[in-house]
């Protein structure tokens, strides 16, 4: 259940990218190789800002995720960022025009 949830993430920010007015029209100008880039950053940036909140800073985040600031919990992340990023490439050439 948990994978799917990932995976779901993934496509959805796709999507954004795909459908939002004003960003689907500049997201859609650049090059396939970009677009990749942009995808994975987008996704490391919300996966490492979630790890920095819990870990440095005093937020609660609205979600059921728990995690300690250590290097086991470090390497979760990575999974959950590998996940998502393997949803969100699949997703984006299926909604392409």
């Amino acid at each position: 259940m948990e994978l799917a949830l990932l995976v779901l993430f993934g496509s959805l920010l796709s999507m954004l990218f795909r459908f939002m007015p004003g960003l689907a029209v500049s997201f859609e100008a650049l090059p396939k190789m970009k677009k990749q880039m942009i995808m994975g950053a987008s996704l490391f940036v919300v996966s490492a800002g979630v790890f920095g909140l819990n870990c440095f800073g005093n937020f609660s985040l609205p979600v059921d995720l728990v995690m300690s600031c250590d290097k086991p919990s470090a390497m979760e992340l990575l999974r959950i960022y590998i996940v998502m990023l393997v949803g969100n490439q699949a997703t984006y050439p299926l909604i392409e025009k």
